[in-house]
């Protein structure tokens, strides 16, 4: 049976959604369990008028987090919430950094009005062709876009600054080598060696690429021993020395988070 899911997170007014989903005929229902979220034809998250009860909330996780002794506040994959998240945070001067980590595909206008809010950025940086964007994501422009918010992101926090060995400011870059496209990789760390200097960012190559059912062709496999060594080899001849490498052993399905809407 086809429908429409109502993603529950706890705020907004969801009945009155079902019925004007009803009076148009749509089938839907409301939930929060990941295997009908992923059963839907389409997924409704509930909008507008219920930002500022999800800012609010989003405000008692933080002091929750900070009661809790977390080192940071993780905001993941949060670029659609970028007005209830400057609400959360307002004008208060938050303990521990505050971290920014998105895929990477962000307008450089967004991220100007997060300056002074964000200490860390950890963004993606997929490719830098629009032939492999186009190829894995359908998104010939986020090379474009990725490399543009990576430089604003930089502008705001320059360079990384540790302390006790915990980053407290700065723009980390993640770049995952997929399997089959080391060419890829290579051009992201070329963009990177070339756009920064030694100490400015720091880069991590991830080697937990893991497939996932319905994976064809060169995703349908695992990146493999000499795939991550060439990659690796090739990071540190460029001049990349701040950052992170992987153990393989990361590439397992229990690293995949449950995506169950827990802890919200």
């Amino acid at each position: 049976m086809s429908y429409t899911a109502i993603v529950d997170y706890g705020v907004g007014n969801l009945k009155s959604l079902t019925n004007a989903m009803n009076y148009l005929g749509l089938p839907s229902r409301i939930t929060r369990d990941r295997a009908e979220l992923e059963r839907a034809d389409a997924i409704l998250l509930p909008g507008v008028g219920a930002f500022p009860d999800a800012a609010e909330r989003l405000r008692e996780i933080f002091h929750e987090l900070i009661g809790q002794e977390a080192a940071c506040l993780d905001l993941v994959t949060p670029t659609h919430f970028t007005d209830a998240v400057l609400e959360a945070l307002g004008d208060e001067e938050w303990p521990v950094p505050v971290v920014w980590n998105s895929g990477g595909y962000d307008k450089v206008e967004t991220l100007r009005a997060l300056e002074g809010k964000v200490q860390i950025y950890l963004p993606d940086l997929k490719y830098v062709t629009a032939e492999y964007a186009e190829k894995y994501s359908g998104a010939a422009d986020y090379p474009e876009a990725a490399q543009a918010a990576v430089l604003e992101m930089f502008r705001q926090t320059g360079p990384y600054r540790m302390e006790n060995g915990l980053l407290k400011q700065g723009v980390l870059i993640r770049h995952l080598l997929l399997p089959g496209e080391l060419e890829n990789t290579r051009r992201v760390i070329d963009w990177v060696a070339e756009s920064f200097r030694p100490g400015e960012v720091l880069f991590s190559l991830m080697s937990q690429y893991t497939p996932q059912p319905g994976a064809e062709g060169k995703l349908a496999r695992h990146v493999t021993k000499a795939e991550y060594r060439a990659a690796v080899e090739y990071m540190e001849n460029c001049g990349i020395t701040d950052g992170y490498t992987q153990e393989r052993t990361s590439a397992r399905e229990e690293y995949t988070p449950a995506f169950d809407l827990r802890g919200i």
